[in-house]
């Protein structure tokens, strides 16, 4: 009687998830709550833990503890509904800022060791940003969340609903100025000696040609100035002033400036030159052709927001350069989306096609002529922009637009695909070396050859192909939740998603780029996330759920749990191995993991046959396959001052051991496809490769596929 043959079958590389039909051995249909790690394995984790657990809220670390509260850092925090980060003074001061459903802006000082985890950002009134003295709009329902991007050592926060706002370390400001300045009031003072105590007769005051009946006119525009230099839309130009000199006195205009908002620190004043030539009004330009009645001139500052009435005394030839008006423009209402690009901010959210951009070195100025209309709305509205180091890529809900150029020779934009586009901003991130990763509707793509100038073509891959089932868990009417972030250190995009049954992101999917594999992790309540931008690069979340758990998290490879609720459960689900067409029949007999060693072996092994629902667990305890003089850590219990075998413990490095799990499925019949997962729960994991004994009957050929399908390999 003869036996059927023993075969083995060697599943390596592991590979990332592939949800297809027919996918390679290599593959998984599942990956959770595991990385991959550069030995070319999968190993547990990451975890999460509270950015500051708890903080001293009176006295200090270094202080008997008798004088100091221990508080829960996040013990009363609400959703946190958007997170920003930034630095000054190349990296010596580091800002983590984030806004609440309460409508609070909060902002830590990671640079410093506080006394407590957060200050409210405050206005230049002193206002907190409590949600009672200021506040932002929360909205419940899905939207884009405030958004932020940094220039000249500040980072700017817009969302189209509130108060655009630029913090610096200090103080909250309003960015630039929403409307021009008022309209200035000119009039004439009187000089004669007597009349007026502290303006006399002088042949030194005054402006004008001392000439019998010689005719001066003047108007006036007034501009606003923040702190930061930047300056309001002109004032509507003032009523004219006119007046005469005479052969042995000129006139003192006086004039009424307008005050400017709180944030205003200066205030411009611009004039005409002499309105008359000869007596005559110009209209238009004279025969002096610096003369316009609209040309207007520097005339002074002034350096303050009090002072409501300047007189003039400086003649034309003193004035300085004109006034473009061009140049100048408000900061534009409403807009929810911005970045920079080549020292130019661009702003869009406003309307539907619609991208301002400032004045270069001016972020907080827009003229009216700096704009650009992108599509129709047949493509959607503009839905995320991301500046490149070629390009600032500008994305519609189906479109993608690209932003080249620069200050000194001028923008212009080229469409890139309207068969693509961005349904969710803070999806938008950078993959090393590779190209621009976002979130469309229909899955995740990568924008490739934008972000250099080596003339690489620019095109559009889809990197979800291999998950096309997890994609139709994804929400589609809260997906603009989504958020990403880049974690450097072990080569990971994570992209947080809405599923069907929440609009809030809980599923997390792991792009390991390094190795272009997938995998995913559940359970996660990631409202909002960042990369820390120095060299830590550490990643950070903000939680939505503030009852269980509240504040901010970051990320850590070191830490087995999931803010001390849930726990990481690692587990690797391989793909079908199909034997239907291979073998008459197919009877495995163990499975052999190759494993690092981390202490006691917690690997679990099921599996599954012929795409049956239900798993069968292996009735046998896994053992340790070693040699006998193998005195490297195992899987198994070996403790400090214990015994291998009669001789003394010693330790070394990890390494692979294998663990064997002796298994049957003789009782349900021919097993044509199966499926193993390995699994460890709140342990450590380390997966490099398995192996498959089997026993399989004879060898078969698959039949070709002209002879399936009517047989004769026609067209229909």
């Amino acid at each position: 009687m003869s036996t059927i043959p023993v075969s083995r079958l060697k599943v390596h590389p592991l590979r990332g998830m592939d949800q297809r039909w027919r996918a390679q051995p290599t593959s998984a249909e599942e990956i959770q709550d595991m990385t991959w790690v550069e030995q070319d394995g999968w190993t547990d984790g990451p975890g999460y833990r509270s950015v500051v657990g708890s903080y001293y809220s009176a006295g200090s670390q270094q202080e008997e503890q008798s004088s100091a509260t221990l508080t829960n850092a996040f013990n009363n925090e609400s959703k946190v509904t958007s997170l920003h980060w930034f630095s000054q003074h190349t990296g010596a001061i580091q800002w983590t800022i984030w806004e609440t459903s309460d409508g609070e802006l909060k902002a830590f000082n990671g640079s410093k060791a506080p006394s407590s985890i957060f200050n409210y950002l405050r206005d230049r009134d002193g206002n907190q940003f409590n949600g009672s003295e200021r506040t932002r709009t929360y909205n419940s329902t899905p939207s884009v969340k405030t958004q932020s991007f940094t220039y000249g050592g500040r980072i700017y926060l817009i969302n189209g609903k509130d108060e655009a706002v630029v913090f610096d370390g200090r103080k909250a400001d309003p960015c630039g100025f929403g409307t021009a300045a008022g309209q200035a009031s000119p009039d004439v003072l009187d000089k004669t000696e007597g009349s007026d105590p502290i303006l006399v007769t002088d042949d030194r005051i005054g402006i004008g040609a001392k000439e019998a009946s010689n005719t001066q006119g003047y108007r006036y525009k007034v501009t606003f100035v923040n702190e930061r230099g930047q300056e309001s839309e002109g004032s509507f130009k003032s009523e004219s002033i006119t007046f005469e000199n005479t052969a042995i006195s000129t006139r003192v205009p006086a004039v009424r400036i307008p005050l400017g908002p709180s944030n205003c620190v200066a205030r411009r004043i611009y004039r005409t030159l002499n309105l008359y030539i000869s007596g005559e009004l110009v209209t238009g330009y004279g025969s002096d052709i610096r003369t316009s009645a609209d040309e207007y001139y520097f005339h002074s500052e002034i350096q303050d927001n009090i002072t409501e009435v300047i007189t003039d005394v400086i003649p034309d030839a003193l004035l300085g350069t004109v006034l473009d008006g061009a140049q100048l423009g408000s900061w534009p209402f409403n807009a929810g989306l911005g970045a920079v690009f080549k020292n130019t901010v661009f702003l869009s959210g406003m309307m539907t096609n619609e991208v301002r951009f400032s004045r270069p070195m001016h972020p907080e100025v827009f003229p009216s002529g700096n704009l650009f209309q992108l599509g129709d709305s047949v493509q959607g509205p503009i839905t995320a922009m991301y500046p490149t180091k070629n390009a600032l890529v500008v994305f519609k809900q189906l479109g993608i637009y690209l932003i080249k150029g620069d200050p000194l020779n001028g923008f212009h934009a080229q469409t890139l695909t309207l068969d693509a586009g961005c349904a969710a901003p803070d999806s938008i991130k950078e993959l090393p070396g590779l190209g621009l990763a976002f979130l469309s509707e229909s899955g995740l793509f990568l924008l490739e050859g934008a972000l250099t100038n080596t003339g690489n073509p620019t095109s559009v891959v889809k990197l979800s192909s291999y998950l096309p089932s997890l994609f139709e868990r994804v929400n589609k009417s809260a997906i603009v939740n989504a958020s990403a972030a880049v974690d450097r250190k072990n080569g990971e995009y994570i992209l947080s998603l809405p599923t069907v049954s929440n609009p809030d992101p809980t599923m997390i999917l792991k792009y390991h780029y390094n190795v272009g594999e997938w995998s995913i992790s559940e359970n996660w309540p990631i409202g909002c996330m960042i990369t820390t931008g120095d060299h830590r690069g550490y990643v950070i979340f903000g939680s939505h759920d503030d009852t269980a758990l509240p504040g901010l998290f970051v990320l850590s490879k070191g830490w087995p749990n999931k803010g001390g609720v849930y726990n990481v459960e690692p587990s690797y689900t391989s793909t079908y191995m199909d034997f239907g067409h291979v073998y008459s029949s197919v009877h495995p007999l163990r499975f052999l993991v190759y494993a690092i060693g981390y202490g006691n072996n917690d690997i679990k092994c099921n599996f599954k046959i012929n795409r049956q629902l239900d798993s069968i667990y292996p009735s046998d305890k896994s053992h340790d396959q070693r040699y006998s003089m193998d005195d490297l850590p195992l899987y198994g219990e070996t403790k400090f001052g214990g015994f291998i075998d009669g001789e003394a413990a010693r330790f070394a490095e990890h390494r692979p051991v294998v663990v064997r799990f002796d298994v049957s499925a003789s009782h349900k019949g021919p097993v044509h496809e199966l499926q193993v997962t390995y699994s460890a729960e709140k342990r450590r994991i380390a997966l490099l490769s398995y192996e498959v004994d089997l026993k399989a009957g004879i060898s078969q050929q698959p039949a070709p596929m002209k002879l399936g399908y009517g047989g004769t390999g026609s067209k229909r």
